[in-house]
């Protein structure tokens, strides 16, 4: 497979027959069953809620932040351990 171009893309290989493709494709489904659908998940209200009150703890640990605007990720300044940790974060929970 070819590297990404400079924007990001990689362009997929071409194949003149696919046919081993979906042979492998059709013995995979045969042994194993299909493959699992990721269904429901938290809505974009969860979402920002969580990190409404994520936020609110990290204020309340004396931390400098503002709510996330909707629609943005959240950006988590450098805190201690003990900061992550008061607020349900952990270690390494920077999600």
């Amino acid at each position: 497979m070819p590297d990404p171009s400079s924007n990001g893309v990689a362009e997929m290989p071409q194949f003149d027959d696919d046919s081993g493709v979906m042979a492998a494709h059709e013995t995979c489904v045969k042994k194993i069953g299909t493959a699992p659908v990721q269904t429901g998940g938290k809505s974009k209200e969860s979402v920002q809620e969580a990190q409404r009150k994520i936020a609110q703890c990290l204020r309340d640990q004396g931390v400098d932040i503002e709510d996330p605007k909707p629609g943005m990720g959240m950006a988590l300044p450098e805190v201690s351990e003990q900061v992550m940790a008061a607020c349900g974060l952990g270690a390494k929970g920077r999600s």
